[in-house]
């Protein structure tokens, strides 16, 4: 016979906001558990300011526009010819109070949104989308049909003026097809010394094993004040930038636009191999995300920022892989153009932050960084779904750990999240990048960001100070549940309480927050079973009642161990 006890999840700090430093100086911060299909948005004291829901899974990214509205990237469908991780595929605006106002898709045979958006100040955006190149076009190019199955992805990179509520027109395209280089089939026209042509892809570098996602590209970004776009291939462990100013023609081109380039590389940074000039010793990047530039009118305006994953370092056993935060600083002419030598140019790349010792920080995949005002850093670890605050010396001054798991549920405080696995090395409440805005964001204008609450389940005292956590809200204690001697027969959980107590909804809940069975509206002041599934193995459980006692609500979640 099967016996079960309860026990209150412990009372460390495991989830939410975990660390804050008196010096944080406010802000909000933006983010989309990838288990959810909300976007949340929290403040400095880790409180709940508002959420936004989308029929979608989220595609990765989430930005918010200045008139307050959110702008998120979503899977629209999982589309068989273009699928792989940081698959899109459909846009959505909503306003602040979760309104849907307008949405576009972009997913085809031939085209897919993928990863990341980045908007531009006269309210388009900018997409990163894969472009689908078939056998022959890739023969075409030059490509060694060693390296070609049926098809090749390449990658565009589009402006949309969205046009509401369900269309946009397309204002700019980039293509990288017409930017490539080869040295294996003479008879094609982009022939040539790929290491004479730097500002071109040669066509036939693989890293492994070949593969119609080759390049992999996974974060987008854009200047203002220079009109550049910078974007990042995880496959190729480079960084490029490209010219924004130009035409759509000049960007199919080689020259034209403000530097005269056309659409080819201004700059790229990470592994010379890809242009034959340089071998294993000079790959600095190692399947590294989120490629973006130091903000105009931080102190290192012109600097570029990389979260290097550090993921299949050359020569280093897997475990003892890790990530960087580094920020490069590229050598630049008088006009502001990039130098190159042997090797494009750069004065320093300086490491912002790492691990002590090194492997205690690694992220395999997802992430991101960028740098705050007051010679700050906000660091998004992926996998971990969470992200901090760090200063120039590295100490972290604030941290948040998701406090979301499968399905959208909120965790309770004090789980060991370490114990939440999705089985591809992440835990489940992992996430893109979060994104940080400062007080004075003009979308905050008008908008009530009072709070109280929080998004994970019963929450301790507030690090702001003495803030309540939620008012009228109380936790039980465990008199008021009563262990039958007979608890578990025939397959029922049985739950006895006092009569103080109306349990409305109960949920049972695996260690992993997976759902095991689940009711509302029962209405019940005594006693109430819990049909448990069939094969139901011995173990830890949770159980999450919510009420009221006394006519006051309340939530209480306990663990369930079943020997």
């Amino acid at each position: 016979m099967w016996s079960v006890c309860f026990s209150a999840i412990g009372q460390e700090r495991t989830i939410g906001l975990v660390t804050r430093d008196s010096t944080v100086d406010g802000g909000y911060y933006l983010f989309a558990p990838k288990n959810d299909r909300a976007t949340y948005l929290v403040n400095d004291c880790g409180q709940f300011i508002n959420k936004w829901t989308s029929e979608y899974q989220p595609g990765n990214i989430d930005y918010l526009l200045e008139n307050g509205d959110l702008i998120t990237a979503r899977q629209y469908n999982q589309n068989p010819g273009l699928g792989a991780g940081g698959q899109g595929g459909i846009l959505e605006q909503y306003d602040w109070d979760g309104n849907k106002k307008w949405s576009y898709v972009i997913s085809d045979s031939i085209q897919l949104a993928h990863h990341d958006i980045s908007i531009l100040p006269n309210g388009n955006f900018l997409v990163l989308v894969w472009d689908k190149r078939f056998y022959q076009e890739a023969i075409d190019a030059g490509r060694d049909s060693n390296y070609v199955d049926e098809s090749v992805w390449s990658e565009k990179i589009i402006e949309i003026k969205p046009i509401f509520p369900d269309s946009a027109e397309i204002v700019w395209e980039w293509y990288l097809w017409d930017h490539l280089i080869q040295d294996y089939d003479p008879t094609k026209d982009n022939y040539g010394v790929v290491a004479d042509h730097p500002e071109l892809l040669n066509i036939n570098y693989i890293l492994g094993s070949p593969d119609a996602d080759w390049l992999h590209a996974n974060s987008l970004d854009y200047d203002p004040e220079s009109d550049q776009i910078i974007f990042s291939s995880r496959d190729i462990n480079e960084i490029y930038v490209i010219d924004h100013s130009t035409t759509t023609e000049e960007a199919a081109s080689h020259s034209g636009g403000r530097w005269d380039k056309g659409g080819d590389f201004l700059f790229r940074y990470g592994n010379p191999r890809v242009y034959e000039r340089g071998d294993t010793s000079d790959q600095e990047f190692f399947m590294q995300h989120d490629a973006n530039f130091v903000a105009h009118g931080l102190d290192d305006y012109g600097a570029l920022m990389v979260f290097n994953n550090g993921r299949a370092r050359f020569g280093i056993p897997i475990d003892s892989n890790y990530s960087q935060v580094v920020k490069i600083y590229p050598t630049r002419n008088a006009d502001s153009s990039f130098v190159i030598d042997n090797q494009y140019a750069v004065d320093s790349t300086v490491v912002v932050y790492e691990g002590s010792p090194r492997p205690s920080f690694f992220a395999a995949f997802l992430s991101g960084a960028t740098a705050l005002k007051n010679d700050r850093y906000l660091i998004s670890h992926g996998p971990k779904g969470e992200f901090f605050e760090i200063d120039e010396s590295g100490e972290i001054l604030w941290k948040y750990v998701i406090p979301v798991g499968l399905g959208g549920q909120p965790l309770t405080q004090g789980i060991d999240v370490d114990d939440l696995g999705t089985g591809i090395g992440a835990r489940d409440n992992f996430f893109f990048r979060a994104v940080k805005y400062d007080a004075d964001f003009p979308g905050f204008d008008g908008k009530d960001l009072s709070s109280n609450t929080y998004i994970e389940l019963s929450p301790l005292q507030g690090l702001c100070g003495d803030i309540p956590v939620i008012s009228g809200v109380i936790d039980l204690n465990y008199g008021d549940l009563t262990i039958s001697p007979t608890l578990v027969t025939n397959n029922q959980l049985t739950i006895v309480f006092d009569n103080e107590l109306l349990v409305d909804t109960y949920v049972l809940m695996n260690i992993k927050g997976q759902i095991l069975a689940e009711s509302s509206h029962l209405n019940r002041d005594t006693q109430f079973s819990i049909d448990l599934p069939n094969g139901l193995h011995s173990g830890l459980y949770l159980l999450q009642l919510k009420g009221q006692k006394k006519g006051v609500p309340f939530i209480t979640n306990k663990k369930i161990i079943i020997p």
